[in-house]
């Protein structure tokens, strides 16, 4: 199976929902090796499953090392 930047966004928001944070950590893992952390929209991904599942300091640590942000980025920030 192939795993995607399309499948990579799905399944971290599954994750982000249902607050499966170690399973979003491997997708994570897995998005960098992959070098899928350019998009902007597993960056994105990633930063939502991190506040949904409590963990503002790795979302913080993700916004900081995307290559671009938009508006979607900014309001997860400060939200």
């Amino acid at each position: 199976m192939v795993v995607d930047k399309v499948a990579s966004t799905a399944v971290l928001g599954v994750c982000g929902t249902l607050g499966f944070h170690e399973t979003g950590k491997q997708i994570h893992c897995h998005a960098l090796k992959s070098g899928f952390l350019s998009d902007l929209g597993v960056g994105n991904a990633i930063m939502t499953m991190d506040s949904k599942c409590s963990n503002m300091d790795d979302a913080i640590k993700i916004f900081n090392v995307m290559p671009a942000h938009d508006i979607v980025s900014w309001n997860r920030l400060i939200s």
